[in-house]
């Protein structure tokens, strides 16, 4: 029995705490926080294969956090889905295993702006600088899409705490 009453006091603890929470909860100012580029592609499906490349590529944690090098601390991510990393043949985590790190991590930082580059600002014609300094280019085709060195976008502006990201699907 002295079991059973501990059990009770701890079950009541726990409830009275919990309810305290969810008052004091209730009555706090309700601040929306806006997931990180890195939260963004965890929890989202569509990204599996950008996780598990930032991963391996050991970007997650930077793309986790404020750009140093922005004055707002952002970043602008021009994000390969699953589909994209599929017509590259790599399906799986375990496929990027055969890819050098440096390389897949160099790929990674291609593929990010440092700043914020709104989706107004990807016209025809246009081009931006990656981290690693190369330019990508932007292409509006026949049908009104756009394409960013041969790569669809299919979403721009997708708000991030630390910027921007917009989703990519490979057409090759």
């Amino acid at each position: 029995t002295f079991f059973c009453t501990m059990k009770k006091i701890t079950l009541f603890k726990t409830g009275t705490l919990a309810l305290s929470l969810l008052v004091l909860g209730g009555c706090a100012k309700n601040n929306v926080v806006d997931p990180t580029i890195t939260n963004i592609a965890v929890t989202n499906p569509d990204f599996q294969l950008l996780e598990d490349a930032a991963i391996r590529g050991d970007v997650a944690v930077l793309l986790g956090n404020k750009n140093p090098n922005d004055s707002q601390g952002n970043y602008t991510v021009f994000a390969p889905t699953n589909s994209a990393f599929a017509r590259l043949g790599l399906n799986k985590a375990e496929d990027l295993a055969v890819l050098n790190t440096d390389f897949l991590r160099n790929t990674l930082f291609y593929h990010v702006f440092s700043g914020t580059l709104p989706g107004g600002a990807l016209t025809p014609g246009s081009s931006s600088a990656s981290a690693l300094g190369p330019t990508r280019r932007i292409i509006r085709r026949a049908d009104g899409s756009l394409y960013v060195n041969g790569s669809k976008i299919l979403g721009t502006d997708v708000r991030a705490a630390n910027g921007l990201m917009y989703l990519l699907r490979h057409w090759r």
